[in-house]
């Protein structure tokens, strides 16, 4: 009889847990790459964090964001450690895992262009094969890698945006690959003067969503999430972030 009582506890802790798995799936898990300062750093700050935290006003007990290196970021999404993905689209996002899932999506925030910067006195480029023997700075862990190296491109690998601007702007490569507004934002933050660069090629223009893993909970999620979008993108809240930081200025676009 003693024994069947103390099994009592362990019996209704197993039929009964503490948390229920819908209170556990409420908390959406949202991680987004590292892009260096003032763009999203490991710190959770950032333009980026800053658009996502206008996004889900409101909702800050239903889901949680950390920002990671993107290889570590990658490895936490496939394993499933991570229900979604800011900053990126499901396109991009199965390049760099080298798949081809279906995920849910959000509408679009805005549009981010992979650009070429190259020097303003080099002739504008009309296709990346023309990257052949030249030096090319990419970020450790972009997905360009491979393309250029094939290509016969030069690759050299940095840690940050800063670290690829000084190099282009002090002759040291022949061409950047860069994001926008994120390479416009590290100009900035550096006052870096930009007068010898210009954007020389557009390989691609990127929806900046919020992907996530197909489950009810997530769909249910991002149905609320484009309610938010729908209001950001017909109000001049992103313009409020990104206003100060005057883009189309800070690089020749001709």
């Amino acid at each position: 009889m003693m024994r069947f009582l103390l099994m009592i506890p362990i019996i209704f802790l197993t039929c009964f847990p503490a948390y229920s798995n819908e209170e556990a799936e409420q908390v959406i898990r949202i991680s987004s790459p590292e892009l260096g300062d003032g763009i999203q750093t490991l710190d959770n700050t950032g333009i980026y964090p800053d658009i996502l935290n206008a996004l889900m006003s409101g909702k800050e007990n239903h889901f949680t964001f950390k920002v990671l290196p993107l290889r570590r970021l990658i490895r936490e999404f496939q394993s499933r450690q991570i229900d979604c993905v800011w900053a990126l689209d499901a396109q991009l996002l199965n390049k760099l895992m080298q798949s081809n899932e279906r995920f849910l999506e959000s509408s679009a925030v805005f549009n981010s262009s992979h650009i070429v910067i190259t020097h303003i006195d080099e002739p504008k480029l009309n296709d990346l094969s023309e990257l052949k023997n030249k030096n090319v700075a990419l970020l450790n862990g972009s997905h360009m890698e491979e393309k250029l190296r094939s290509l016969g491109a030069k690759v050299m690998l940095v840690p940050d945006q800063d670290t690829k601007i000084r190099l282009i702007k002090n002759r040291r490569v022949d061409a950047i690959l860069a994001w926008t507004p994120d390479i416009f934002i590290t100009m900035k933050n550096y006052s870096i003067n930009t007068g010898n660069l210009s954007v020389s090629y557009e390989i691609t223009a990127t929806p900046v969503r919020l992907v996530c893993r197909n489950s009810e909970e997530t769909d249910r999620f991002i149905k609320s999430v484009n309610i938010a979008i729908d209001k950001f993108n017909g109000d001049d809240t992103l313009q409020k972030i990104l206003g100060h930081l005057n883009i189309p200025s800070l690089l020749p676009l001709n």
